[in-house]
């Protein structure tokens, strides 16, 4: 055994100098590696598009939670950037643009919820609506037995009276998807409470009966905050109840309807995951719409289309909630659900992404 050391020896030291012999003066990255790979933004540079969230990845790659750099999509943990774009570390970013640890994609896209799955859930059996996580996907009440990009666990209110044109389509529609719809706020006393709003997946704002107060509108943006999801129509009758109720509740949320009436149709469309496949919307007597204040970490708006006059439509960020603002209420009518195919998509389109199903 002792005269077997030497050769040992002598073959440890061939082994490291062949091993030393491959490195760069680089530290031993290998000079032939492609380089990282950096993600471009999904949304027209003039589209007014901002960040959603801080941490978001947008036009780098960057990845919210890996501590990529922002200009070669390098980990900041692990120093390399696999070929396929992918971190070493946990913020996997996708071809696609999706960063794959729950941030929101570039056009507005998002991965409902967090998408991962809690390493401590115990699974029950498959996904019903009980506001349980049950196949422990990390997705809560992801029942889609339509395939339709809605969830069929939706409870949703619309709020105030129906409009001035008949709108059982809408209505039916929206059954149809597995939802369950409720009018409330048809009296001027009625008011915003958190017990209330727990009820509800989504909101919709149709033709109110009155402003609403300070304390109201509190309540909602808390509700829209934790995840809340509300849309907002107008434009019913022409006057300055069409702006100045819905304005009540939109002014805490840097939201606004402007006060003089515009007509379509709307054929202007940013890129969005609300704007999917919709050219031409009807657009009759509505408004204008506008983001006021400042964009924040967790506060972002997004114009998503638009008529000559300015933006008709915005795609809005809330905390953890979204708001869709649309400034006409004809896309709730029988005549243009019969009439414009592309309606049924528009609202599909809605509501997937407020409830973060896209």
């Amino acid at each position: 055994m002792r005269q077997a050391r030497p050769l040992l020896l002598a073959a440890l030291f061939f082994l490291g100098a062949c091993g030393s012999g491959g490195s760069d003066s680089d530290g031993g990255k290998d000079a032939g590696a492609p380089d990282a790979v950096t993600l471009t933004d999904a949304i027209p540079s003039d589209s007014g598009a901002e960040l959603r969230d801080g941490s978001e990845s947008a036009d780098s790659g960057e990845s919210a939670d890996s501590g990529e750099s922002a200009d070669s999509g390098e980990s900041a943990d692990s120093g390399e950037s696999a070929d396929s774009g992918e971190s070493a570390d946990s913020g996997e970013v996708a071809d696609s643009g999706e960063v794959a640890d729950g941030g929101e994609m570039a056009d507005g896209g998002a991965v409902a919820d967090s998408g991962f799955a809690d390493a401590s859930c115990t699974p029950t059996g498959p996904e019903v609506c009980d506001h349980q996580d049950n196949d422990c996907d990390g997705l809560v009440d992801n029942v889609d037995v339509g395939n339709d990009g809605i969830t069929d666990c939706l409870r949703i209110a619309l709020v105030g009276n129906a409009g001035l044109r008949p709108a059982s389509n809408f209505l039916a529609w929206l059954g149809q998807q597995g939802t369950s719809v409720t009018r409330i706020h048809l009296t001027s006393t009625a008011s915003f409470t958190p017990a209330l709003l727990s009820n509800y997946e989504v909101v919709i704002l149709d033709r109110l009966v009155k402003a609403y107060a300070p304390a109201d509108a509190a309540v909602l943006r808390a509700w829209i905050e934790a995840g809340g999801a509300l849309v907002v129509m107008s434009g019913y009758t022409g006057g300055a109840a069409d702006y100045d109720f819905p304005n009540s509740l939109l002014g805490t949320l840097n939201l606004r309807l402007l006060n003089v009436l515009r007509s379509g149709p709307v054929t202007s469309f940013i890129p969005h995951a609300t704007t999917t496949s919709i050219t031409t919307m009807t657009f009759q007597g509505g408004y204008n719409v506008a983001a006021i204040g400042s964009s924040t970490t967790s506060t972002a708006s997004i114009e998503v289309a638009r008529l000559p006059s300015g933006p008709v439509g915005i795609a809005a960020v809330r905390g953890e909630g979204r708001v869709f603002l649309w400034g006409d209420e004809w896309i709730e009518f029988d005549s243009e659900w019969s009439n414009l195919p592309l309606v049924p998509r528009f609202w599909a389109n809605i509501l997937s992404w407020v409830t973060r199903q896209r």
